[in-house]
């Protein structure tokens, strides 16, 4: 690709501090509030996707966060200290890399003028690690 766009998205503490609460009173309505609060963070990576594509008119490929495939997770000290999360989100890191609040996302997107064929497929489709732990067949 011959641009990339880095990003960090995140519905905010107020999501964790409800699911924590529900969970409290029942745990499927903690389960249901956290799968809610994963399906509105990807819809928000998707829209933001559509923007990114309109603004610059260019093809996109898929996106992808540290500690998936062979993209590390110490990454994402860097991608936190470049796009200043903690700053203007309110995002912070814990000791084991993980985010908080739960519900947020850091990731890149290729940006090219040409659609890239094996980024259509997707997924594990469209993967060169074959060996990876997570590939779904």
């Amino acid at each position: 690709c011959k641009k990339v766009c880095v990003f960090a998205a995140t519905l905010g503490m107020e999501m964790d501090r409800l699911i924590r609460a529900q969970t409290v009173r029942s745990g499927a309505l903690g389960l249901m509030l956290s799968s809610l609060g994963s399906e509105r963070i990807e819809n928000a990576c998707d829209a933001l996707e559509t923007i990114i594509r309109s603004a610059t008119g260019l093809h996109l490929i898929r996106r992808f966060s540290p500690g998936y495939g062979d993209l590390s997770l110490t990454l994402q000290r860097h991608l936190f200290a470049w796009l200043q999360c903690e700053k203007y989100l309110g995002m912070r890191l814990s000791a084991s890399l993980m985010m908080l609040p739960e519900k947020s996302v850091t990731a890149l997107i290729g940006l090219d003028d040409q659609a890239c064929a094996d980024s259509a497929k997707g997924g594990c489709a469209s993967c060169s690690l074959t060996g990876c732990i997570y590939r779904k067949t």
